[in-house]
């Protein structure tokens, strides 16, 4: 079996139905080779089942159960310290609630090929209008030439692609936060460490949003608001670092999404 091509790590915590979409559609429609991590966050649904199913699919793989929900960064942490261990060239961080067009790995690499270290921080571009339908959506996309030598520059938090040495220079995610914000943390410490992350028009995924945030008990995005705005002394460090871009620069990116640009 030849060498993966990098590591994606993922946590799982129940929506066993969109855990199952994600391997499946790793599996089937990657055109490279990926070692998946999938942390199973407490999950008191059937997902554990889906060890058995990565079994069946012969598909390389690391499964790590933990006893209670951790929280997205201490999951996190769990893969990427085990893809740093295996000497991971690249490591993806991805929601459990995407799924993968067709060769959506194509576009990727031959970015990261491309541009070897200058962007070492890359995310796919993410459709979250109705999955019905998004296959043709993502063809067309990438079909585009414009979208083929662009891309943003944005964190797509949903899914990031990470060189290791990104990991060494500013550490992992902050487990302080159990879930939101952790994402905004590491953007902000990337901007400070001089890292630009892009979004890239020749890869695409589909999103479903908050699938498994909003299921969560207790007020825990507020309690991670406030502990973002102990660390930092503001919320509004996002706004000047752009992770919240202006009024106009969002109308224009909603343009864009119209029309199918990145």
């Amino acid at each position: 079996m030849k060498a993966p091509v990098g590591y994606v790590v993922t946590a799982f915590w129940n929506n066993c139905h969109l855990s199952r979409r994600f391997i499946e559609t790793l599996h089937e429609r990657s055109h490279y080779l990926w070692h998946l991590v999938v942390i199973n966050n407490g999950s008191t649904d059937d997902t554990a089942s889906l060890s058995a199913y990565l079994k069946e699919l012969k598909h390389p793989h690391t499964w790590i159960d933990n006893r209670k929900n951790l929280g997205c960064a201490k999951a996190w942490n769990q893969g990427i310290k085990l893809a740093l261990k295996a000497n991971a060239p690249i490591i993806g961080v991805l929601n459990n609630d995407l799924k993968f067009s067709k060769d959506w790995d194509q576009g990727l690499v031959s970015f990261l090929q491309k541009h070897g270290t200058e962007f070492p921080v890359v995310s796919p571009y993410t459709d979250e209008q109705p999955e019905s339908g998004f296959e043709q959506r993502a063809a067309r996309f990438i079909a585009r030439k414009w979208n083929q030598n662009h891309f943003r520059r944005k964190q797509g938090s949903e899914a990031l692609f990470v060189r290791p040495a990104v990991f060494e220079k500013i550490g992992l995610f902050d487990e302080r936060f159990f879930v939101t914000y952790e994402d905004a943390d590491f953007y902000v410490r990337l901007r400070a460490a001089g890292i630009e992350p892009v979004t890239i028009g020749n890869s695409v995924l589909f999103h479903q949003s908050m699938a498994s945030r909003k299921k969560l008990p207790g007020p825990f995005e507020l309690e991670s608001q406030k502990k973002f705005v102990e660390k930092y002394g503001t919320d509004a460090v996002l706004s000047e670092l752009k992770f919240r871009p202006p009024k106009w620069l969002r109308k224009f990116r909603a343009l864009k999404d119209r029309l199918g640009l990145i």
